[in-house]
């Protein structure tokens, strides 16, 4: 059977921006594969999810940067995600994460979708802003498990880094990244921070 080692290995790095605190089976991607959507500048495979309205999200993406791009396997990976947040983002704010894991050659290990949640400022990295007083400095300090605040109103930069070194097959991975603000008792708010999606092949 399909080995959630290998999941949780790869979501560690793939989901890039959250914690894993929760997997469970999903139907196979529908949305990923439409290729209506708008791309994000920066030379990533990422387009903005067919949920998502770029231009009324609380964190506008200016733009995604991946180095090496597309990431190989068993070297350091970089994803940087630039763009401004046009309110304040509270610690009760989370993500969902969805990984596409493709065939192993294995009849025993088909093709799969594995979805993860976890607060915004779990990130495996950092979350970067400034200000007069303090210069650039980090909000979330995913590495740790630190927030030192939370992220206010103003330009960021999102940081995932990781070395990408487990045994992974080779193949097309799909990755879609959806943050949210949480609801109120009212059932008011879930307004999106954000949301991507994209492929990628992945090879030695």
């Amino acid at each position: 059977m399909f080995s959630f080692s290998y999941v949780f290995a790869l979501a560690n790095f793939m989901s890039s921006m959250v914690t894993c605190t929760l997997f469970e089976q999903q139907r196979l991607f529908s949305s990923i594969d439409v290729t209506s959507k708008p791309s994000i500048p920066g030379g990533s495979t990422f387009e903005y999810c067919s949920e998502s309205d770029p231009e009324n999200d609380i964190f506008i993406i200016e733009k995604i940067k991946w180095d090496p791009n597309p990431p190989t396997i068993s070297r350091e990976q970089k994803l940087l995600v630039f763009g401004t947040f046009s309110q304040r983002i509270p610690s009760s704010a989370n993500g969902t994460g969805t990984v596409y894991i493709p065939e192993w050659h294995n009849p025993e290990s088909p093709a799969s979708n594995y979805t993860e949640t976890s607060p915004f400022c779990t990130w495996p990295n950092f979350v970067y802003q400034t200000d007069e007083a303090r210069g650039l400095h980090k909000v979330c300090d995913g590495a740790v498990g630190a927030n030192f605040s939370a992220p206010e109103a103003g330009s960021a930069i999102l940081v995932s880094e990781d070395i990408l070194f487990w045994p992974l097959p080779e193949g097309e991975y799909g990755l879609k990244l959806d943050m949210l603000m949480l609801k109120d008792e009212e059932g008011e708010g879930g307004e999106r921070i954000f949301c991507f999606e994209g492929k990628v092949d992945l090879s030695y």
